[in-house]
C-alpha cells in the first residue's frame, strides 16, 4: 500500500503542473504581489503514475508585503547578499571545483567582497537550468505556513531522489544534501496534511483563473 503522505505529494505535483512555468525572462507584471514560488532544475526529474516531470528543488515566499516580484528578481540577480539561494548555489559551484576553493570563505561572508565572476557563474546557471512556478497567497501568515509545510513535504516524502549529478550534492550545508532541496530551514517540520490540502488547491486554482 502506498504511503498516504506520498499521495499528498502527488496531489501537490498534479496541482503545480497546472501553473505556468516561468524563468528569468518573466516580467514583474506577470507575477503576483505576494505568493509562493517553487523552483525546478533541469536534469532533476521524478516519475509518478505515468508522469515524468522535473523535481521541485526549492520553495520560498516573499516576506515583505507586495515584494514577491522583487524576491524572484533578486534570485536571478547579481548580488548573493540579497539571495541565500544564490549563495547556496555559489558555494556548491566552488566546492565542486575545489573543496578548499580560496574564494569559498569570501563568498559566504555577509560583508564579503564583490565577486562578479562567481556572481555571473551563478546567474548563468540560474538562467540556463532553473525555472519556477508560483501562486498568489496574499496573507503573510498563510504564506509562511504553506512554505514550511511544502518544504517539509518535499523533503520528507519525495517522489524521487536527486540525480547522481545534482549540484546540491556539493552544497556546504548538510541539510541541502540530505533533503534534496536548496532549502535549509523547515525540512524537519510538519509536512502538509490532507486536511490542509484543500486550501493550497483553492489558491492555485484561483491563480490560474
Amino acid at each position: 500500500m502506498q504511503d498516504p503522505n506520498l499521495r499528498i505529494t502527488e496531489a501537490v505535483y498534479d496541482l503545480i503542473h497546472l501553473l505556468p512555468r516561468r524563468d528569468n525572462r518573466t516580467l514583474k507584471s506577470e507575477l503576483p504581489a505576494n505568493g509562493i514560488y517553487i523552483f525546478f532544475e533541469q536534469g532533476e526529474t521524478i516519475q509518478y503514475r505515468d508522469i515524468v516531470t522535473e523535481r521541485a528543488v526549492r520553495v520560498g515566499i516573499n516576506t515583505s508585503d507586495v515584494g514577491f516580484p522583487d524576491r524572484i528578481y533578486k534570485h536571478y540577480g547579481n548580488n548573493r547578499k540579497q539571495s541565500i539561494f544564490r549563495k547556496h548555489i555559489g558555494k556548491a559551484l566552488l566546492t565542486k571545483e575545489n573543496p578548499k576553493h580560496p574564494l569559498l570563505r569570501d563568498w559566504g561572508l555577509k560583508t564579503g567582497p564583490p565577486l562578479p565572476e562567481i556572481e555571473q557563474m551563478v546567474s548563468d546557471l540560474l538562467y540556463q537550468t532553473f525555472t519556477f512556478c508560483c501562486f498568489a497567497v496574499d496573507e503573510a501568515e498563510e504564506r509562511q505556513k504553506f512554505e514550511t509545510s511544502l518544504i517539509a513535504l518535499f523533503a520528507q516524502h519525495p517522489l524521487g531522489k536527486p540525480s547522481a549529478g545534482w549540484l546540491g550534492r556539493y552544497a556546504v550545508n548538510e541539510r541541502i544534501r540530505r533533503s534534496g532541496l536548496w532549502n535549509c530551514d523547515d525540512i524537519d517540520k510538519t509536512p502538509l496534511t490532507r486536511s490542509q490540502f484543500p486550501r493550497p488547491k483553492e489558491l492555485i486554482k484561483a491563480t490560474i483563473e
